[in-house]
């Protein structure tokens, strides 16, 4: 400001500067806040899948008899730990999940997913959100292998047969490194 209390040469405040301000600033807030919080989206995510999994492998290797309770899981949590995409504890998964240990397999496997109702939620998030990784919501997972497991662990287990009897490696592989003698 001036003796005359007007603004100095060049600087004119305008209602349009002030909202452009103030949209960058609330746009930085936002997107900084969703990159906060993605590595808590992830394992929310992580947990449904793997919980999914772990419902699934107790189906599986249990005759399709639904797990009573989290002592169940974590039976077959020490089992495949290592393949755990999450790898999360027990104890972790505890905290985020909410598991129905009152399902029947059967109807659940009778439920049409593209009913009004849809699936029923065995699996949810504590938290109430629907977060999961494209492809693997756990309800979905979890019925696709009641409805057709031979179809559902072939897809999860066995690698293609383009892949498995492939005699060179793909256009994208990178080289092999360092050639041997016996290469020249």
């Amino acid at each position: 400001m001036n003796d005359r209390g007007t603004p100095p040469e060049g600087f004119r405040f305008s209602l349009r500067k002030l909202l452009i301000i103030v949209g960058v600033a609330a746009a930085t807030f936002h997107c900084l806040n969703k990159i906060r919080k993605l590595p808590e989206v992830a394992r929310d995510a992580y947990a449904t899948w793997d919980g999914a999994n772990l419902v699934i492998e107790y189906l599986r290797t249990h005759s399709g008899q639904w797990p009573q309770n989290w002592d169940d899981i974590a039976q077959v949590h020490r089992m495949v730990q290592g393949r755990m995409r999450g790898g999360q504890s027990i104890e972790e998964l505890k905290l985020r999940l909410s598991i129905d240990f009152k399902v029947n397999p059967q109807e659940f496997a009778a439920a049409d997913p593209s009913s009004p109702g849809g699936l029923p939620r065995a699996i949810r998030l504590r938290n109430g959100k629907d977060t999961c990784w494209e492809g693997a919501e756990p309800n979905t997972l979890i019925h696709q292998f009641l409805t057709d497991a031979d179809r559902y662990l072939e897809r999860v287990f066995k690698l293609r047969d383009n892949i498995k009897n492939a005699t060179t490696p793909p256009f994208w592989f990178p080289g092999q490194g360092r050639r041997s003698r016996s290469d020249e």
